[in-house]
């Protein structure tokens, strides 16, 4: 049997840590870079030296998994290069890669999380950055879900998370019929056609 990994995606605030503690956490590792950060420094872990510290770990930590083939999962915010070079990776070193992509209407709705997280003793997180991954995550989503066996698109604007696409190896198996904006603006080719079928 293929080993599994298991990538959280998406901006800060749009609710991946959660996600990740109520379906995956306990059932396999998780790499969270954040998470990592607040091993080293508990004071400080969002400070850019500590930040750049989890990264390096988290990076490495993948790595032993891979070679291990070992089932995990990964949380990030999709913002970089690196993520998608990792799922390119992890389907040469032969395993399932899974796509849970978790997002919100907007990087306002988003830093008022963020913000909402901080008063509850949570991680901060400037708002320009905030916003500049929230748009970087959305231009990786489409090479995303191309490269994952299986991809879930979950809209956490409101109260509850919503399921708005499902999609196999690109292509839709599917989608809400009327797809939040931020899915719309990913420009996904399967989703391009802008009919739902079935959510």
């Amino acid at each position: 049997m293929r080993p599994q990994v298991w990538i959280v995606a998406g901006p800060n605030g749009s609710g991946k840590t959660t996600f990740t503690r109520r379906h995956l956490a306990g059932r396999l590792p998780v790499v969270n870079p954040d998470e990592i950060a607040r091993e080293i420094e508990p004071s400080r872990p969002e400070a850019p030296d500590v930040a750049l510290r989890a990264g390096r770990a988290a990076i490495a930590r993948r790595r032993q998994f891979l070679a291990a083939k070992e089932n995990f999962a990964i949380e990030t915010t999709f913002s970089g290069n690196s993520e998608l070079a990792f799922m390119r990776e992890a389907k040469a070193s032969g395993y399932k890669v899974n796509l849970f992509f978790v997002a919100t209407v907007s990087p306002l709705v988003s830093a008022g999380r963020v913000a909402g997280r901080v008063e509850d003793g949570g991680h901060f997180v400037a708002s320009r950055d905030i916003e500049r991954r929230y748009y970087r995550s959305l231009e990786n989503l489409a090479e995303g879900v191309a490269l994952a066996d299986r991809a879930w698109l979950i809209d956490n604007s409101s109260r509850r998370p919503r399921l708005v696409a499902t999609l196999e190896q690109g292509r839709e198996k599917a989608s809400s019929i009327n797809l939040p904006r931020w899915v719309q603006a990913a420009k996904i080719p399967a989703l391009e056609h802008g009919m739902g079928m079935g959510y």
